[in-house]
């Protein structure tokens, strides 16, 4: 177990406390672990490359720990803060929709789950956490649709990925990063 994949796997863990804490402890204690689990997300990783113990498996393992902290996120917002995301729901639809989709088209081409780690995730990320910051903070509901409309961009922009590969890769930045011929790095 290296020390990327430890931090991984306390995002994998303790992701799903999220829900459970927005119902028994509330706002802060959900913003002050959601700032960890982020936290650790940022740092694996950088540290992983940088120690040199990048693996498939990591890069999987931090695909899966991205989907629960996002799901118990969602989860978390839909307990303390429901009315501001059922305004929203039309836009939360089709951001789920669309992972379901471009999930369900790589496990079909594949035989696994896409662990593309491309540059819309890694901007719509932090823009879902402003937005999840925005609801629990301020009480605005707005920046959900543009946290929702992100994600989507970037699910769009794994199934094009998955459409243009001849076999399953991990850490593509773009499709732009993906030639004509074969899918293979330009």
């Amino acid at each position: 177990m290296t020390v990327p994949d430890a931090l991984t796997w306390f995002r994998v863990v303790t992701s799903p406390a999220l829900p459970v804490l927005a119902w028994t402890l509330g706002t802060g204690w959900v913003v002050g672990f959601l700032l960890v689990l982020q936290i650790t997300d940022w740092v694996d990783g950088p540290l992983a490359r940088g120690l040199r113990q990048h693996t498939t498996v990591g890069a999987r393992l931090d695909s899966l720990a991205d989907v629960l902290m996002f799901g118990s996120l969602l989860a978390a917002l839909a307990v303390l803060e429901g009315r501001l995301l059922w305004d929203a729901w039309p836009w939360i639809a089709v951001a789920v929709g669309s992972y379901t989709a471009s999930s369900a088209y790589a496990l079909a081409r594949f035989g696994r789950m896409p662990t593309y780690h491309q540059w819309t995730a890694k901007v719509s990320g932090p823009i879902t956490l402003v937005a999840a910051l925005a609801v629990f903070l301020l009480g605005e509901g707005w920046p959900v649709r543009v946290a929702a409309a992100a994600v989507t961009l970037g699910n769009v922009e794994g199934a094009l990925i998955t459409s243009r590969l001849e076999e399953p890769r991990t850490d593509i930045p773009s499709v732009f990063a993906l030639d004509g011929r074969d899918g293979g790095d330009a």
